[in-house]
């Protein structure tokens, strides 16, 4: 995988171009990201992970968003979790497309949170933008939001039957 980016990445720098195969390979944020860090700081190993590495820290510092609905406890759980994650920590190092977007992934369900928790459209454009680079990462991304969709649709009906029903 790191060799198929980086060989993206390279038709970027030197053509100016990127062309997208949807058959064989993911979206182009990661090259387009990674081709802007080049330009500052040149082509080599370091470079290509640094994205990669900000995008995972990013993730982690996007729990403490959650801090209300997750409470301390679940944050700290869940940084823990991520922290020892072979999965996630693995591939905060690696020029691949998996840290963007479970990045993009958590961003854009915070932003959802907050949209229907506090009902304020102000939180619309980071859950749309978070969607559209989502979106740009990996065409997967049509998984992810119908779980979000179906799991939408039990929990409304769950809640619903005991709003009717109370215990």
């Amino acid at each position: 995988d790191e060799g198929v980016n980086t060989h993206f990445l390279l038709e970027l720098l030197r053509y100016g171009k990127y062309e997208y195969n949807p058959e064989n390979y993911h979206g182009p944020l990661i090259h387009f990201i990674t081709a802007g860090l080049v330009k500052f700081l040149g082509l080599r190993d370091f470079t290509l992970r640094f994205s990669p590495v900000l995008f995972g820290i990013f993730q982690l510092l996007l729990l403490f968003l959650l801090k209300k609905p997750l409470k301390r406890s679940g944050v700290l759980t869940a940084l823990v979790l991520m922290g020892f994650s072979p999965n996630i920590v693995y591939f905060a190092r690696t020029f691949i497309h998996e840290t963007y977007f479970t990045s993009l992934t958590l961003a854009a369900f915070a932003a959802l949170y907050f949209l229907f928790e506090k009902r304020n459209v102000r939180f619309l454009i980071p859950s749309a933008l978070a969607i559209a680079l989502m979106i740009t990462v990996k065409e997967t991304f049509v998984i992810t939001l119908a779980c979000w969709c179906v799991s939408a649709v039990l929990a409304w009906l769950i809640t619903s039957k005991f709003k009717r029903h109370p215990r």
